[in-house]
């Protein structure tokens, strides 16, 4: 395997549009993303499940200062799992994935299907969800060896209809 380490992508002041998804972070590369906006990704590669952010295993993301409106893959929540790791930003892989950073992002009507963040984590590595809102998007689920804050962040799922796996905060970590 690679030794991607070294590697670390900023990208500032930018809009994205009607993308079928936005990146795909390889193992222990890292990606930051800020003052962004990402509207209408929608996927349509591996019969429209494509996440629009995938971490694999070791890998960083960070979002910062990023509005995310109507990102939408159409996953599946398995009946019965116990978390959606199909969501618009996911990362697993291997030891599972490095670090999650997002702060002071909004994410509106992202989606529908899967959740919106899916994320297990490798030893050693954080989540950390601050000063954000989360939007008519659906659920949050963390799981692995990560260690996990979310804090001062608001989230308001669907308006109507009964409460479904992908509609909730779910955290396997510590």
């Amino acid at each position: 395997g690679e030794d991607n380490s070294l590697i670390t992508v900023t990208v500032r002041n930018l809009d994205m549009y009607e993308l079928g998804s936005v990146a795909q972070i390889n193992k222990n590369a890292s990606l930051e993303l800020e003052d962004l906006k990402l509207e209408r990704i929608i996927s349509h590669e591996r019969s429209c499940k494509d996440p629009a952010i995938r971490a694999f295993e070791g890998a960083n993301f960070t979002a910062r200062g990023t509005v995310w409106d109507e990102i939408i893959n159409f996953a599946e929540v398995p009946a019965g799992a116990p978390l959606a790791l199909l969501g618009a930003i996911s990362g697993s892989g291997g030891a599972g994935a490095g670090d999650l950073t997002i702060e002071n992002s909004l994410f509106f009507f992202v989606n529908k299907s899967a959740g919106t963040i899916g994320w297990r984590g490798g030893t050693g590595s954080k989540v950390n969800i601050v000063t954000s809102r989360f939007e008519e998007s659906e659920g949050i689920a963390i799981s692995g060896a990560a260690t996990t804050n979310i804090v001062n962040t608001l989230w308001s799922n669907q308006t109507f209809g009964d409460i479904e796996a992908k509609n909730r905060i779910i955290t396997d970590s510590t």
